[in-house]
C-alpha cells in the first residue's frame, strides 16, 4: 500500500530545477493564482522546466513550422502528459494551467528557433551546403534540414520581412509618444 502512495514535495525556496529532473516517483505541488498562472516560487521552476521541453526535439520539434499545425497536437498533448507526471497543480485551475503551460512553451520554442536563426542561418554570409552541415550538435539533423527548408521558402522571407516592418513601426510609435510625453512635461 505504501508503495502506491504518490510523494508530493511543495514547491520551496531551496528547490532547483535540477531536483524536479532527479525526483523519482514523486510530484511536486505547484500554486498557482485564480488564472491558472503559477505564483513567483512555482512559475522559476516550472518556467525553466518548460524552457528545456521547448527545445527538446522530442517534445517540441522543429520541423514544423507552426506551433498551431495540426501535427503538434500529439506534442501537445504529450508535453501536458510530462509536466503533469512532475507536477500537481489546483484543480480549480488546472484548464487554465495547461492553456499557460502550452502558451509558455509556444514562446519559448519560437525564442528557441528565432536564436538558431540568427547563430546558424545568414544566408548572407554563408550558403546552404555550408548552413546544412553547420548545424548545432543538440538539434537532430532531419529536423535542422526540415527548418532550414522552412526558412528558405518565400513565404517564410514575405512574413519575416512584414513582421519587422511592423515592429520598427511600432518602435516608431512609440519613440514619437515619447517625445511627445517628454515635451509636454517641460512645459
Amino acid at each position: 500500500m505504501q508503495g502506491q502512495m504518490e510523494r508530493k514535495v511543495a514547491l520551496c525556496g531551496a528547490f532547483a530545477i535540477s531536483n524536479l529532473l532527479e525526483l523519482e516517483g514523486g510530484k511536486v505541488m505547484a500554486g498557482t493564482d485564480e488564472n491558472g498562472v503559477p505564483n513567483e516560487r512555482s512559475a522559476s521552476i516550472l518556467g525553466q522546466y518548460l524552457g528545456s521541453l521547448a527545445e527538446s526535439q522530442t517534445f517540441a520539434p522543429l520541423h514544423i513550422a507552426r506551433w498551431d499545425h495540426k501535427l503538434f497536437d500529439s506534442y501537445k498533448k504529450q508535453i501536458i502528459k510530462d509536466v503533469e507526471e512532475k507536477i500537481v497543480f489546483p484543480l480549480q485551475t488546472i484548464q487554465l494551467t495547461r492553456v499557460w503551460i502550452l502558451r509558455t512553451i509556444n514562446n519559448r520554442w519560437r525564442a528557441y528557433k528565432s536564436k538558431l536563426k540568427k547563430q546558424y542561418f545568414n544566408r548572407e554570409e554563408r550558403t546552404l551546403d555550408q548552413i546544412i552541415p553547420g548545424r548545432p550538435r543538440t538539434v537532430n539533423e532531419h529536423q535542422w534540414r526540415a527548418l532550414v527548408g522552412i526558412w528558405c521558402q518565400e513565404t517564410h522571407k514575405d512574413q519575416s520581412f512584414e513582421k519587422l516592418k511592423r515592429r520598427r513601426e511600432s518602435i516608431r510609435m512609440v519613440i514619437y509618444h515619447l517625445k511627445i510625453l517628454m515635451r509636454r512635461s517641460m512645459m
